[in-house]
């Protein structure tokens, strides 16, 4: 009993208290501000600390990690407290842009994964994703830059996750003119040799001014197909902030000044179309109205005051993506 009082007063003498549950001792503080502001646990470090001990991430080559010993300095805007590993990756050439592909596999952990384009900057968020649960490993796709260097955070969800894993990560150039919509194109008209003026440019930028020069001009009653067209770039305000679904633009010139009346009828039952109304077409901020209040298959209706001679865009558009595109009528009149 003598002996074991002497050891543990021996102990107390030599080492204080160890107050972190999850053994931060193990991590070093490696940046060079002396003070450490890491806001989640000063224990372990800061932001500064991940960064410095990131190491490169080969593409398409397996890499095993483990965050057991890592900083926990930072995190993405999905994940959670726990520590993190940092890779840096650079993809394709300068010049290219495409599309990033990152899987991580574990046995046992809750992981998530962040892309940022400064890695202690999380205003430069790319991307995250962190959707699995226990053991089920994370995928993250997103377009990016050729020949730029990015940082990749595998984060663990909180300090209970830490541990091994794998992660790969691999990169599909963007095609200008294959007519798939990848990485960083804004659109991709499938024209071979790509051209500019057409509405989507040689490059795959969207051509506002030509999209809205070209407008059809819209009559009392026509009908409409709001897949195949040009454009999938614009968005109204009640259609989701992810949508990437294709739009059909109309122009119209109001003939009588009053109360008008648009809707969107005969639409397939499984399609979920939006109508929204600016006064400039390029310009989202001159919306005067969107409706997306029906589920798919039933009528849109949007009443709306205009002037008599003024030109107004009208914007059929699917809700979230080209699923929910397809044929309609547009009727325009007075109730």
């Amino acid at each position: 009993m003598r002996t074991v009082a002497l050891a543990l007063l021996i102990g107390v003498g030599c080492h204080p208290a160890d107050t972190d549950p999850v053994e931060t001792d193990l991590v070093a503080d490696t940046d060079t501000d002396p003070v450490d502001t890491d806001p989640v646990d000063t224990d372990t470090g800061v932001a500064g600390d991940v960064c410095e001990l990131a190491t490169t991430l080969a593409l398409n080559t397996p890499t095993a990690g483990d965050t057991t010993s890592a900083p926990d300095g930072t995190r993405g805007s999905c994940t959670g407290d726990g520590r993190e590993v940092a890779y840096t990756v650079t993809a394709g050439d300068l010049g290219q842009t495409g599309t990033l592909e990152v899987t991580l596999s574990s046995v046992d952990e809750d992981f998530g994964l962040y892309l940022r384009a400064t890695c202690d900057d999380d205003a430069t968020e790319v991307a995250c994703s962190d959707f699995g649960y226990y053991g089920d490993g994370e995928s993250l796709w997103t377009g990016v830059q050729g020949g730029v260097p990015y940082t990749l955070f595998v984060d663990g969800y909180d300090d209970r996750y830490a541990g091994a894993f794998s992660v790969v990560a691999a990169f599909t150039p963007d095609v200008c003119g294959d007519g798939s919509l990848t990485g960083l194109e804004a659109c991709d008209d499938a024209q071979q040799p790509p051209l500019d003026d057409d509405g989507c440019s040689a490059t795959c930028t969207v051509e506002l001014d030509w999209l809205c020069d070209n407008a059809t001009v819209a009559a009392d009653l026509q009908s409409g197909d709001a897949l195949h067209t040009p454009s999938a770039s614009f968005q109204g305000s009640c259609t989701l902030p992810e949508n990437v679904a294709h739009e059909q633009l109309w122009k119209w010139t109001a003939p009588t000044t009053g109360r008008a009346r648009f809707v969107l009828d005969n639409v397939a039952a499984e399609k979920d179309l939006a109508i929204y109304v600016r006064t400039d077409c390029a310009a989202p901020a001159t919306e005067l109205g969107c409706a997306d209040d029906a589920r798919g298959g039933a009528d849109e209706t949007l009443d709306l005051d205009v002037v008599q001679g003024a030109t107004y865009t009208i914007i059929v558009d699917g809700t979230l993506s080209d699923f929910d595109c397809g044929t309609y009528d547009l009727a325009i009149g007075y109730p």
